[in-house]
């Protein structure tokens, strides 16, 4: 007897559940007439999110100081920027950024030391909170580190004088001078003493040297870039020495009568001033020296004085009876100067110390004398 199956067929499956779907259709689903939801995942999809697609806008800008590259950028976007880049010759730079927002600027500045010399090339890269970046246009810019060269510390030194008291100078280009050292024949004989403008100078007794030739080199004391001392020399200046170019005074005479005498032919005379005591010892005595020359009618008369105290040292032309004529200012340099009248005349050189006492190198002079 054939046994039957528990089990519809596929075919017999498939027809009840069309009648099925007509029941339930004609009874409202079998819920009361509502419809069912919708199984999960096949409802109608959320909307989508609005995207940025906008990249910012970004312009460049660089400015090379002395020890600084300030790499700047403009930059703007209708979200907002939220990083700014700036690359040079392609390599993005490293350091703190700072920002304007006011503005809409950002820098970022670089030591010039660790940037080559040469030209190079910068472009800033913005982006924004949606990812859009954008590079600005690349600005050329040159780095030069390198200068010309400072001028080489130089001296300059130079003679005036061939007898009594001979005028060194040296001029030079060195700001920190800590002192002037002049030496003769490769010995120093002493600092400058004063200056006359940019000019050290010092008047120097040649009156122990020997005639002839002789060289002169001015050194001058300072630091170099280190701080350490160094010396600068200038280049020998060759001059020479003629110990009967001119005359010596004898002694300090305090007076025109006892002036010593000058002739006519003499150019040059070389003295000391001399202070002394008085009796009690409670102040000093400056005593005078006085040259007595002839001046012929209708002669002018120059007498000009070098010494290294010219502070202290008066220089003037007087009468028989001692009436000035003439009197010097008090500069590094003195000079006086008379024209006689329709006669000869006796003209007096007097040349007078302050009251202070000088050393050995301040108190002695040389007078320069020239008529015409």
């Amino acid at each position: 007897m054939p046994t039957t199956s528990p089990l519809l067929t596929s075919r017999q499956q498939q027809l009840w559940s069309s009648v099925l779907c007509v029941l339930l259709s004609a009874c409202g689903g079998g819920s009361g007439g509502e419809a069912a939801p919708p199984p999960p995942g096949l409802g109608a999809p959320a909307p989508a999110p609005v995207s940025d697609a906008a990249a910012p806008m970004v312009s460049a800008s660089v400015n090379v100081g002395s020890d600084t590259v300030t790499f700047t950028a403009t930059a703007a976007d209708n979200v907002g920027v939220t990083e700014v880049v700036f690359l040079m010759d392609g390599d993005a730079l490293q350091g703190t950024i700072s920002t304007n927002p006011n503005e809409g600027t950002f820098s970022l500045p670089i030591s010039i030391n660790v940037i080559a010399d040469g030209t190079h090339s910068v472009v800033a890269r913005a982006r924004d909170a949606a990812g859009n970046s954008k590079d600005s246009s690349a600005v050329s810019f040159v780095v030069q580190r390198s200068t010309t060269p400072p001028e080489p510390r130089t001296v300059t030194a130079s003679v005036d004088g061939n007898f009594g008291l001979v005028r060194f100078s040296a001029v030079k280009n060195i700001v920190d001078v800590h002192r002037v050292d002049f030496l003769v024949d490769g010995q120093s004989v002493g600092l400058s003493r004063g200056a006359d403008g940019d000019v050290q100078f010092l008047a120097f007794d040649v009156r122990g040297l020997a005639d002839g030739r002789h060289s002169v080199v001015a050194r001058v004391r300072t630091r170099d870039a280190n701080g350490i001392d160094e010396n600068v020399d200038s280049a020998p200046v060759a001059f020479d020495l003629d110990s009967g170019a001119g005359i010596g005074e004898v002694e300090s005479n305090d007076e025109p009568g006892l002036a010593m005498a000058v002739a006519d032919n003499v150019r040059q005379i070389v003295g000391q001033t001399e202070v002394s005591e008085s009796a009690s010892g409670t102040f000093p005595l400056p005593h005078s020296d006085y040259y007595r020359l002839n001046l012929p009618a209708q002669t002018s008369l120059r007498v000009d004085m070098r010494t290294n105290g010219y502070q202290f040292i008066g220089l003037s032309l007087t009468d028989a009876a001692g009436n000035s004529l003439a009197n010097s200012t008090p500069a590094a340099v003195k000079s006086v100067t008379y024209t006689s009248g329709d006669s000869p005349q006796e003209i007096y050189i007097r040349v007078t110390p302050g009251p202070a006492r000088l050393d050995d190198v301040d108190s002695k002079y040389l007078l320069l004398l020239s008529r015409t």
